[in-house]
């Protein structure tokens, strides 16, 4: 996976092993890239074949505090995903249980004398399912589940995080690039201001002249 944007010599490559880092240091320039990132604007994802969408590739996440801001999304997709199961991996089961709750329920309003009738769906006990995300106790830990889940749910194939080197130490880092290598996620990290090279890293540099440098 590679993406491009204008003021680039040429795409980021997304390596196997490696975690991307672009700095940018003029201030001017990294508001634009930061709203260009946040309305999917300027930029071209692909890979050796195909041009991927935005909005469907992409997740751009300038606040790691408030990672599931977008879980109604998540949840929506999660009970699309389970009305699939029932109708084809399931069938049966989900047949044979909404019978007998329709039959229950038919049962009960038999005894008003007005006309009644349930009419239970797979649909109707997805969404009473109350489905919710249950975040980790830590802000690393957290991350990573949010990138799990958005890669196994909505088929995210890029994460890109602002500032994450500016909140969390050199070791937390790392401790998040052995996570990121090992599930082999595609992440970018967007940062302001330049700091020491960590292992795993791959840098580009645009500084406050646009010259770009790359290491």
């Amino acid at each position: 996976m590679k993406i491009y944007h204008e003021i680039l010599s040429k795409p980021i490559q997304f390596n196997e092993n490696k975690v991307q880092i672009l700095y940018i240091e003029k201030p001017e320039i990294y508001r634009e890239i930061l709203k260009d990132f946040n309305y999917g604007s300027g930029f071209i994802i692909s890979d050796d074949n195909d041009n991927f969408e935005y909005d469907k590739t992409l997740s751009f996440n300038p606040d790691v505090l408030d990672l599931f801001k977008n879980e109604r999304k998540i949840i929506t997709q999660i009970q699309k995903n389970i009305i699939k199961d029932c109708q084809t991996k399931f069938y049966e089961n989900s047949l044979s249980l909404v019978n007998k709750l329709n039959d229950f329920s038919n049962m009960i309003l038999s005894s008003y004398d007005s006309i009644f009738r349930a009419d239970i769906s797979i649909e109707n006990l997805v969404k009473i399912l109350n489905i919710q995300i249950i975040q980790s106790d830590t802000l690393l830990e957290n991350i990573v589940d949010f990138m799990n889940i958005e890669r196994e749910v909505l088929d995210i194939k890029i994460f890109v995080f602002v500032n994450l080197k500016s909140i969390f130490s050199n070791n937390e880092l790392l401790e998040l690039y052995r996570e990121i290598i090992l599930r082999k996620f595609n992440v970018l990290l967007l940062e302001s201001n330049y700091k020491i090279k960590l292992e795993n890293e791959e840098i580009v540099i645009i500084d406050e002249d646009l010259c770009e440098v790359r290491c």
